[in-house]
């Protein structure tokens, strides 16, 4: 047992050198870089909403050089061995004038030391909208949604970024599509959530 310390108030210090509730004042500031987190606890929570201009338009498959660059998202892990959960939605409309014509929704990540620019990895490419042989020549307005877990391999220090991309697509030798982004009231803008998750 330790020596008890007061103070001009009487408050006595912890004697036994283990700090519990009793110990902290109620008011105390006490750093997040102290804590450490259970697993499955959530860490931070960071999001964007894109700035795309509405009816931005392509015609082109989308890869980590080309389609409609949407946003960028970053975060730095709080804690090692972390796992991220990803939300990410689209929001576009296009016409199929063509039999096994799409729209491909796409993601990539990067990590480094500070927030990370082109070029990203591919790790979601994914058609969405594809009728095969229906060509029926319908305007198709569409807000997907994808929500992954994400478990990359990173330092502490490093920041995770994440490219949101999407553009035409094709089933077989057809002619692309053309689609449009989207980001008005009645069709709100693409955006990505990423909650990080203690391992």
């Amino acid at each position: 047992m330790g020596t008890t310390i007061s103070g001009a108030t009487g408050i006595d210090k912890v004697q036994d050198g283990t700090i519990v509730n009793a110990d902290i004042n109620s008011s105390a500031a006490i750093a997040g870089t102290k804590l450490v987190m259970p697993a499955g606890s959530v860490l931070q929570v960071a999001h964007y909403t894109s700035t795309i201009t509405n009816g931005t338009s392509t015609s082109v498959e989308p890869t980590n050089s080309a389609g409609i660059v949407l946003g960028i998202l970053h975060i730095t892990p709080k804690q090692a061995g972390s796992s991220f959960i990803v939300t990410a939605t689209w929001s576009y409309n296009w016409t199929q004038v063509n039999n096994y014509e799409c729209v491909n929704i796409w993601l990539g990540r990067k990590i480094g030391t500070g927030n990370q620019s082109a070029p990203f990895t591919e790790i979601k490419k994914i058609f969405t909208d594809y009728n095969g042989a229906d060509n029926g020549a319908n305007d198709i307005y569409r807000r997907p949604n994808l929500v992954f877990i994400d478990a990359p391999s990173y330092s502490l220090g490093q920041t995770i970024s994440y490219e949101q991309r999407f553009g035409s697509g094709r089933g077989s030798s057809n002619a692309y599509p053309v689609v449009y982004a989207r980001n008005h009231s009645s069709m709100p803008p693409p955006n990505i959530i990423v909650q990080e998750i203690a391992g």
